[in-house]
């Protein structure tokens, strides 16, 4: 059996082929979109994703991650920088959580001609809050139409940004082992909004020994929307330490950049102190304050204390 360790807070492509493969739907096209999607299909495999620490994969592991296989299949002109994107959102124990969708920059849809597919899969990575494969996911697809930075204008410029358009090609859910058109309903894919408009609801830490002996702090945070969330959210993680007895401030490089969560989603981001500023010894414990940054106001929302590999709610005492 060949095994590998991944370091905590990289990410890794599917360690093996996908297999458990689902029913194949086929969406209607959409008036007025180029594109639509056609032999969409679930499967499993194995895969590591962001976390706090490190991931032994094999051959034999078992599967942790969903994928959606579909085509893209050109019936119209394609717009220059138009692409196809997912957004996913899957059940995790009590929480619905959401990845993307992330825009296809590569320009490839383009050059396609009408009639002819361009073939795409998208995966739901595990997660530290995350050990199987989801069993029940939505898939949202979109054509966009998002600019080249190099159209943006520059800092201090009065050009007006060109604007990136979007239409929406569809959805899929997958429940109880069947992949069907449409979204999920509530019974299978319930969004509980948190109570307030965002919420640090989970964060597990690790204070890990480096090979020169000098440590560092990773973290995984979980996060949930309520009503009122902004459109677009930048969380960060500041934190401080106790080396025996004298408290020093570091930055887990943690910095989720959200658009459009929903109330009732949640989304996971994972980060750790830097390797050019490691601390010098293993610390008693770590306070972790995790924050919202919007329109120049930066608002706490959750702190918990990471001991070693434990982690526990509110301030270190």
């Amino acid at each position: 059996m060949r095994s590998s360790i991944l370091p905590a807070c990289a990410l890794a492509v599917a360690a093996c082929s996908s297999a458990n493969p689902s029913n194949e739907v086929d969406l209607p096209p959409i008036e007025g979109a180029p594109v639509r999607i056609v032999h969409a299909k679930t499967s499993e495999s194995v895969a590591a994703g962001l976390g706090a620490a490190p991931v032994r994969m094999s051959s034999t592991s078992a599967h942790n991650a969903i994928s959606i296989d579909y085509e893209a299949r050109v019936v119209g002109r394609v717009d220059d920088h138009g692409g196809v994107s997912t957004r996913l959102a899957c059940r995790v124990d009590d929480y619905t959580i959401v990845t993307g969708p992330t825009h296809d920059a590569m320009n490839r849809l383009a050059s396609i001609p009408s009639g002819q597919s361009l073939p795409k899969r998208d995966t739901f990575m595990p997660t530290a809050f995350s050990a199987g494969v989801p069993e029940t996911c939505e898939f949202s697809f979109l054509y966009q139409v998002s600019p080249p930075l190099r159209d943006v204008p520059e800092i201090g410029s009065t050009a007006t940004p060109p604007q990136r358009r979007h239409t929406a090609l569809g959805e899929l859910c997958f429940a109880r082992g069947v992949l069907t058109e449409g979204a999920c309903g509530d019974d299978v894919l319930p969004r509980r909004p948190a109570d307030a408009p965002l919420v640090a609801s989970e964060l597990v830490g690790r204070i890990a020994a480096e090979a020169d002996g000098t440590h560092r702090l990773g973290v995984s945070v979980l996060v949930t929307a309520g009503e009122g969330v902004p459109a677009q959210i930048h969380v960060t993680a500041n934190a401080t330490c106790d080396l025996d007895g004298t408290p020093r401030d570091v930055r887990p490089w943690l910095h989720m950049f959200e658009r459009d969560l929903r109330p009732g989603e949640s989304a996971v981001g994972s980060g750790s102190t830097s390797p050019a500023d490691p601390l010098p010894s293993a610390p008693t414990w770590c306070h972790v304050d995790v924050s919202m940054a919007e329109a120049g106001t930066v608002t706490s929302i959750g702190d918990f204390c990471v001991r070693g590999e434990t982690t526990t709610r509110g301030a270190c005492t």
